[in-house]
């Protein structure tokens, strides 16, 4: 084969050719089809798979008995016009080459059932592919291809059509008509949506929606999924409660949509004001509520929890932030990691007059990644601008938590400066978030209410209250859970789902924890023992306030299994349950009998 230009067929090749009509010249490094294969009779199979031919010649229109011509895997820049002399052709296929567009004669093959154009450099499908009605297989994958024509309906015997790999945006809604397909692969686009009219694809078993940017799910698509259809979404910004469903189940999944025919959009999220105390969280809240300043504030303890409505910046619609503003005060922070959510935005507010190591904004950044990894997005704020320039090291912060940072700001809450920039940049991480503009069934609506409308009368209720709420509205179990869930990260409730000492309550009041806990960590015979809690206790600890009900044995329980899931305390395993000690001690602080040094306390709010 030194001479690539005078390649022929052997006497064997044409031998087995004539008795078989196929010939086979895998990669025999051609760069022009030998003369002997127009010589051939009767020839129908033709496979030029990895060579290097750049362009079939006109010639090809010889081969009139040809059914099956594959050039995979060459250097292809185009199709020649007379292909569509080949009218008994059943399958094309020229992937891996270097086409950039196809002739018109092309859809002049009416018997074409398999067209395989995979990876090559196609931008467009034109309109005419219509004509192909008995084409079954259409493999246009890892292409340039932009936009889809809506002819594509038309093609009634589609079973298979692979648009993986391009950069197509929307599916025309025609797709919906194509009722014989088995598979559909549109991974690695840029989808955002679906039509709903791919819920008309009765027949579909496999749907691969991988590496796209979908964030919801039409409802038509429940049948689908009822009938075993299994559908691929890896790599999608999926709202909840999507997520959480397709790791339980495909028959959750279907539940869940079936509920969204009767579906509205909600567009609620929970924003989270933290840092020291006393560097004016309270009252940033109220100027980005627009409401006036009021000198010499009351400080805040525990836990305030107010709405603030924004506008979304691209839909106009009004969003609810439900806004958490915490106490600063040593005693309380330790509780602070309980109302952490994930998919929430967070304000890290500090005061520029002490600096950013005493207001250890890196620390609250960090306990904010600890607990809720990248899920969250993050605004730091500087108040009190109008007395001091704020000194941020910003680009250190950003290196270390650049996944959840969105950006630094500087306000003055008594003269309102750089407020209105604040409120737009609060409004536009908001209406990102994942579950902001969520469908919800209206059932799902109903129960929310009833069981928010105990928060007035009850401090909590059991998890099994909530579900049958939730039952009396016509929801399953499974919607139930995922209903609880959507409400805690919206924080409207707190609960624990997936520990099992701590998922069987819904709290309705946070102030019902900060409490519990903050009567612990001041608790002084606790402080005394140098951390050491003394369980015979807790009923002292617990017990009945001129402001406050007590915590009844019920309870404790919980609470301690609280502590030790947030690092408040870690049992003494030397004292058995008797005794709990806090988390913060190193273990070379700890005696040889698993009790703290003296220098630790159970919290440092004293």
């Amino acid at each position: 084969m030194a001479n690539l230009e005078r390649v022929h067929l052997t006497p064997e090749q044409m031998s087995t050719a004539v008795a078989t009509g196929r010939l086979d010249l895998t990669r025999k490094n051609l760069t022009t089809l030998p003369d002997e294969i127009f010589e051939l009779p009767n020839l129908t199979e033709l496979i030029l798979y990895d060579n290097r031919l750049t362009a079939l010649p006109p010639r090809i229109a010889e081969l009139k008995t040809l059914r099956k011509l594959v050039v995979q895997g060459n250097r292809l820049r185009q199709i020649p016009p007379e292909i569509d002399e080949l009218a008994d052709l059943t399958m094309l296929a020229l992937g891996d080459n270097r086409i950039t567009s196809l002739p018109a004669e092309l859809w002049r093959l009416g018997k074409l059932q398999d067209l395989l154009l995979s990876d090559n450099q196609l931008t467009e499908v034109p309109r005419e592919i219509e004509h192909l009605t008995v084409l079954s297989r259409l493999d246009l994958s890892y292409n340039e291809i932009l936009t889809l024509p809506r002819e594509l309906g038309r093609l009634g015997n589609l079973q298979i059509l692979d648009l993986t790999g391009n950069q197509i945006a929307s599916v025309p809604p025609e797709l919906g008509r194509l009722t014989n397909l088995l598979r559909l692969n549109l991974g690695s686009n840029r989808l955002t949506h679906l039509p709903t009219e791919v819920g008309q694809l009765a027949n579909l078993r496999e749907f691969d929606l991988r590496g796209n940017l979908i964030t919801t799910l039409p409802a038509g698509l429940a049948h689908t999924l009822r009938r075993g259809m299994r559908v691929n979404l890896r790599g999608n910004p999926l709202q909840e409660p999507l997520p959480e469903l397709l790791a339980r189940s495909t028959d959750a999944v279907a539940t869940y949509l079936e509920s969204l025919e009767t579906a509205t959009a909600q567009y609620e999220a929970k924003m989270i004001l933290i840092g020291e105390g006393n560097v004016g969280k309270t009252s940033l809240a109220a100027a980005l509520d627009d409401a006036p300043f009021v000198a010499n504030r009351p400080t805040t303890h525990g836990i305030e929890v107010r709405s603030l409505v924004a506008t979304h910046p691209r839909a106009g619609t009004p969003m609810t932030l439900h806004t958490w503003d915490f106490g600063g005060q040593e005693v309380y922070r330790a509780t602070h990691p309980f109302f952490f959510s994930r998919r929430a935005l967070y304000l890290v507010v500090w005061k520029p007059r002490e600096g950013q190591e005493q207001n250890d904004v890196e620390g609250w950044l960090r306990r904010i990644k600890i607990r809720v990894d990248t899920e969250a997005r993050v605004l730091v704020v500087a108040t009190h601008c109008d007395e001091r320039r704020p000194e941020l090291d910003y680009p250190h912060l950003a290196q270390l938590f650049g996944e959840i940072l969105h950006g630094r700001f500087s306000v003055d809450n008594a003269s309102g400066s750089g407020v209105a920039t604040l409120r737009t940049a609060v409004a536009e991480q908001a209406a990102n978030l994942p579950h902001m503009g969520q469908l919800l069934s209206s059932r799902w609506i109903t129960a929310r209410d009833e069981i928010l409308a105990h928060a007035g009368k009850q401090l909590q209720i059991p998890y099994e209250k909530f579900v049958e709420v939730c039952l009396r509205h016509q929801m399953t179990e499974e919607e139930a859970a995922t209903l609880a869930g959507l409400l805690h990260d919206l924080g409207q409730i707190i609960y624990y789902g997936d520990d099992d000492g701590l998922r069987e309550l819904v709290v309705l009041n946070p102030e019902w924890l900060t409490k519990a806990i903050g009567y612990v960590i001041e608790d002084e015979a606790t402080v005394d023992a140098q951390g050491v809690l003394d369980h015979g206790r807790l009923r002292e600890i617990w017990r009945k306030r001129p402001d406050w009900p007590a915590y009844t044995r019920e309870f404790h329980p919980y609470f301690l299994r609280l502590m030790e899931k947030f690092d408040i305390s870690y049992r003494l395993e030397a004292l058995g349950t008797a005794a709990w000690s806090p988390n913060s001690c190193r273990s070379s602080d700890r005696s040889s009998s698993g009790t703290c040094a003296p220098r630790c306390s159970l919290g440092s709010g004293r």
